[in-house]
């Protein structure tokens, strides 16, 4: 399973303004689909929102509780 987030910041020199923002709406079967989708939601939250974002894909193994 790989999931999407993106580091998104008000402020690109100050890293008090940043916070990571988990895409809960799905998870990816690839990191090419992941990186595709991420890439779009961090020009989403670039162009309606004013934050600096980058777009980060991780594959999650061994989930346990």
């Amino acid at each position: 399973m790989i999931v999407g987030m993106i580091l998104a910041c008000m402020n690109p020199i100050d890293v008090t303004s940043c916070t990571i923002v988990f895409y809960d709406k799905k998870q990816f079967a690839t990191m090419d689909e992941c990186t595709t989708h991420m890439t779009d939601f961090a020009k989403y939250a670039a162009v309606n929102y004013g934050l600096f974002s980058k777009p980060y894909c991780h594959q999650v193994i061994n989930q346990s509780i």
